[in-house]
Formats: C-alpha cells, structure tokens, sequence
C-alpha cells in the first residue's frame, strides 16, 4: 500500500509506501522512553504508517496516544510482576513470535531492557524482517556488578545484545557502555532523542493548577522521577543555599521512590513552605513554561530527555554534566550553563546567577528555544525511519 500528501498548493508529493510498525515495550508509564515512543508512534502515524504497541505488562498508560495507535498488551502482563518478571522470557518470546506470524508487520523496534531482550530472543527464530532495539540509558552506569539484580542484568546484556541485529542509542557515552560490555561498534548507531517541538510548545500555552502557587514568588522547576540517580536531594540542598540570597521557592513535578527520603530532606533543612513535590503531572510543559529557572541535577544521564523539552519551553537553563561529557546536549553560557554533577555550591551559584541577571536569563532563554530545533521530530524522525527499516 501508499499513500500520497497533497500540500496546501494541491500539489500531490511523491507516494511512499505505507508501513507496519511494531513497537514493543515494558509498559507506557511516565518515563523517557515512553515518551519517546509515543513521539516517534504519532509522527510515523501522522505520516501516513501504521503503529501498533505491545506491551509486556499491563496497559498503565501515563501519556495518551493517537487513537489510531493500536496498543495490545501481552496475555501474559497479568503474571508480569516484581523480580520473577525475567522468568516469563520464554513465554513472552513465544507470545510475540506467535503474534508476529499472524499479522502483517515490516518492522519491529523494541524498547527498554526486558523488552528488547524479548526482540533479540524473537529475532533468533529467523525472522526475516528487522527486530531492532533501542537503549536509553548506558546499562554499566545504570546498574551494578555489585548488586544481585546488577549482575544479572549486565549479564544478559552482555550475552543478548552482541545477537542484535542493529541497536540504536541516543548518545555517544551509551555505545561506549555497551561496546565495553562486549557489544561490536558496528551494530550501535546513535541517533539522538527526538522531541515534537511545536506541540510541546503548544502544551506549555495550556492552563495548570499549579499557576496560583507559583505566580507567589520566583518559581526553580526540575522535572524527572524521584529517584537517587535524578540527584534532587542536592538541587534541594542548593536551594537552600540560594535562599540565604533570594526568596525563591523549588517545585519538583514527578513520582518514584525517593519521595519519602526527599520529603524526609526537605523538613530537616525547613523547607516545608519553599519546596514543593507535584508528584506525576500530565502536563509539564506548561508547568515549566511558569517557571523561571529549570534546574537538572542527575548524576547521568543517557541523554536528558527533559532538558531538549525545556529548551522547547523557552526556560534558561541550569544543569548538571550529567551525560559524561561525550555530548553537549546545550551549549553552556548560550542555551544553558553547566555545572558539575553532584555539587550542590556549583549549582546554587549558577541558579543565583540566572536569577540575579536578567539578561543572562534571558540569553539563556533565546538560546535554548533556538537548540531544541536540532531535536525536533521533523529532523529526526526520517533518520530514525531510516534506521528502522534498512535491510538486514
């Protein structure tokens, strides 16, 4: 099948062929990949292909997507839970094998860990059509020899992904991870995150139920989930050290298992009227576009999904180098300025800066709305169509 566009002239472009794509994933809750997932789904339905969604576990959707997606849970998400869910490898192989042999599809492209060691697995059965898979997050940082869960993790990486047939990652420093983990260079292609620019833009121009609390004092933002790696324990230490300077107050939008330890830091440095925890929002962006700082304080990153989206709300920005410096996501002093990853003086000290100038934040500002183009969707979606579809 194809399909043709009709500019705004009436003027036909060249037909392109209609394609079937697959994506696997773990689950569609709040996170970066979900979010890239569902960037790329709508773009490749918006051009005229067809999507659909499986997921290993239940359908817990945090983002909603285009109708038109198909999304299908695996008949084996209900048994999908806590550290037994690698067990269920075998029959999840069977389950998606068994489902591609029923349905048309041209393409498979499989996100996060669990996931793609089920597409690799899937891809040994001799399929002759691509099962790709993607990583996100650089697997020798993300886990741990020296846990349980660490070593056997990094150990099915190190044995499934060399049996990939192409993977993509989003930086530099993740084909590093996985190239020390024995994974051959030449499967690894780097293709940075893509965001929808103007649609974020568009949902930063939305109203929230935040704004009245906000709007009571000069508003620092962070964005991502509550967990250790996210490093807000010491963005909330650098506020605090802000404050002895500027009444300024901190808001934190996402969910995870830190919370209670944050909340825990936050009373003891007596923060309670200063730093607030928005938990899980539907809409960041226009959270965000409130605010007067955004402040990123990971101690890595794969990429930093959420700074590109704060570059699209016009915010300055503040960040740690979290992305082991083989990237430069922003350009300090022009679309952000950096700091070192886990110093919380640094990062206060940069904060009061853009604070205090506003110039600086509003060069800042400028430069950010004019980097996040060179991650918009429209760029790289045809890249990662490319990618998807390149033959074996």
């Amino acid at each position: 099948m194809v399909t043709a566009k009709t500019t705004q002239s009436g003027a036909k472009k060249v037909r392109q062929p209609t394609l079937q794509l697959v994506f696997l994933i773990q689950a569609l809750r709040g996170g970066g990949a979900e979010r890239i997932l569902q960037t790329l789904a709508e773009y490749f339905r918006e051009q005229g292909h067809q999507v659909t969604v499986f997921t290993l576990e239940a359908p817990d959707q945090a983002y909603e997507l285009d109708p038109k997606i198909l999304v299908r849970p695996f008949f084996t998400s209900r048994l999908c839970r806590g550290p037994g869910r690698l067990l269920l490898l075998p029959m999840q192989v069977v389950e998606l094998a068994t489902r591609l042999c029923f349905m048309r599809w041209d393409t498979l492209c499989s996100f996060m860990f669990r996931a793609n060691f089920v597409a690799i697995l899937t891809g040994l059965l001799g399929f002759r059509r691509p099962l790709v898979i993607t990583e996100h997050v650089p697997p020798t940082s993300f886990y741990s020899w020296g846990s349980l869960k660490g070593r056997v993790m990094l150990s099915m990486t190190r044995a499934l992904y060399p049996l990939a047939q192409r993977i993509q990652v989003v930086s530099e420093s993740i084909k590093d991870s996985l190239t020390s983990l024995g994974v051959p260079p030449h499967l690894v292609v780097v293709i940075p995150n893509a965001v929808n620019v103007e649609k974020t833009r568009c949902l930063a121009r939305d109203e929230h139920g935040l704004h009245q609390w906000i709007q009571t004092r000069p508003t620092i933002v962070n964005v991502g989930s509550l967990a250790i790696l996210k490093g807000q324990a010491n963005l909330i230490r650098a506020v605090s050290l802000v404050r002895k300077e500027v009444d300024v107050q901190l808001l934190i939008v996402g969910k995870g298992p830190e919370e209670t330890s944050l909340r825990l830091l936050i009373s003891e440095l007596g923060l309670q009227n200063d730093v607030r925890l928005a938990l899980w929002q539907k809409n960041p962006f226009a959270i965000c576009k409130s605010c007067q700082v955004f402040a990123f304080s990971s101690l890595f990153e794969g990429f930093g999904l959420a700074i590109v989206e704060a570059m699209c709300c016009g915010l300055p920005i503040v960040t740690t180098s979290c992305w082991n410096g083989r990237e430069d996501i922003l350009q300090d002093g022009i679309s952000g300025l950096v700091v070192p990853v886990d110093d919380p003086k640094m990062l206060a000290a940069s904060l009061l800066r853009v604070l205090k100038d506003e110039a600086l934040a509003k060069q800042l500002s400028l430069g950010a709305e004019e980097r996040a183009r060179i991650y918009d969707i429209e760029k790289i979606g045809p890249v990662f169509l490319d990618f998807l579809t390149r033959p074996l």
